[in-house]
């Protein structure tokens, strides 16, 4: 069980912390549905170790085992009701591939479509250059942006526009 919990672990915190699930080579879940997925992995953990604590804290050396094993069973219904809780989301994911996708790669599902307004890191995946490239299009001016605080914005009108003057 504690091997389960642990790759539960690290599932969950990597999906939290990318936003990104990749189900198949076809399939990846993106953004608010992938982190919600993250947190269901971590929560078995997160409570076993609060239930653990507060077992330690009431009944201190004299646990039964009686109550050890309804513990353990307790811990297992809810690993499995998580574990059906996170299959179910991402099942149910949104089939919306993303604009912009390439033919010759898989489109990921579950992204929002892409936005008319965007970063440096958005324009340099939507011209498939680097955000660098970006920024030195910027400031030659063969990118219109506008600078917001110390980040540019960039308009996917002035991305096609460059596109079509190249």
């Amino acid at each position: 069980m504690i091997i389960c919990e642990a790759l539960f672990l690290i599932f969950g915190l990597y999906a939290l912390l990318t936003g990104r699930i990749r189900i198949s080579g076809k399939r990846t879940i993106v953004g608010t549905r992938a982190r919600t997925i993250g947190l269901l992995l971590i929560a078995p953990l997160i409570f076993g170790f609060c239930g653990g604590m507060y077992v330690g804290a009431t009944q201190g050396s004299a646990i039964r085992d009686s109550s050890l094993s309804d513990l353990v069973l307790l811990e297992v219904v809810v690993m499995s009701c998580t574990l059906l809780a996170a299959l179910g989301l991402s099942l149910t994911a949104p089939e919306t591939p993303v604009v912009g996708t390439p033919s010759n790669s898989f489109p990921v599902y579950g992204a929002p479509s892409l936005s008319t307004v965007m970063t440096v890191q958005e324009a340099a995946d939507y011209l498939r250059v680097t955000p660098a490239e970006v920024s030195q299009l910027i400031e030659t001016g063969q990118i219109i942006a506008r600078q917001i605080g110390m980040e540019y914005r960039i308009s996917k009108q002035s991305l096609d526009n460059f596109l079509t003057m190249r």
